[in-house]
């Protein structure tokens, strides 16, 4: 009977594992868009280079895309998206913790960091942590502090969404 039994679990698993080569192979997972940015082996086995500092100096000199945006303030967790995607453009592999991307940023580039509300979607949120990438004057927009910063906060991902879609592109 151990026999009989070990057979069947021999030959349900091979079933199983036949389906799932199956499943692999076929061209549904051959539907995902390509990439444009395709990084070789040697590039990834490299030591671990993060690109913090050349991200940092892009940011602030303006020379990202969506840095030269109007966009004065930001969250820091779609900054954080924005290093990851820029990294992955260069076959970098970014640090997974934003507190060394905000802790470089604030220390060598002077960029403030502050917990605030904004509004978003017609409701305040928050306290969330927000970067100013450009001096801003929250009293010469006009508008409460929390509209002024959600207006944008809603640039700024708005930006990187479209440069992120056009990257995919």
């Amino acid at each position: 009977m151990q026999n009989d039994l070990d057979g069947f679990i021999n030959s349900l698993a091979a079933a199983l594992a036949d389906r799932i080569v199956s499943k692999l192979t076929s061209s549904s997972i051959q539907s995902f868009p390509e990439r444009k940015h395709r990084c070789s082996p040697p590039a990834l086995a490299a030591e671990r280079q993060t690109g913090i500092e050349e991200f940092a100096s892009e940011l602030v000199a303006s020379r990202l895309p969506i840095a030269g945006s109007l966009a004065c303030a930001a969250l820091v967790t779609d900054l954080f998206e924005l290093y990851r995607s820029w990294c992955a453009e260069r076959c970098l592999i970014p640090t997974s913790r934003v507190g060394d991307l905000t802790r470089y940023l604030s220390g060598k580039h002077s960029l403030e960091f502050l917990r605030k509300r904004y509004v978003s979607n017609g409701q305040t949120v928050g306290p969330h942590s927000i970067v100013f990438l450009h001096h801003l004057v929250l009293a010469d927009e006009g508008g409460t502090d929390a509209d002024v910063l959600g207006s944008h906060i809603q640039q700024f991902r708005d930006e990187i969404r479209s440069r992120n879609h056009a990257a995919l592109a």
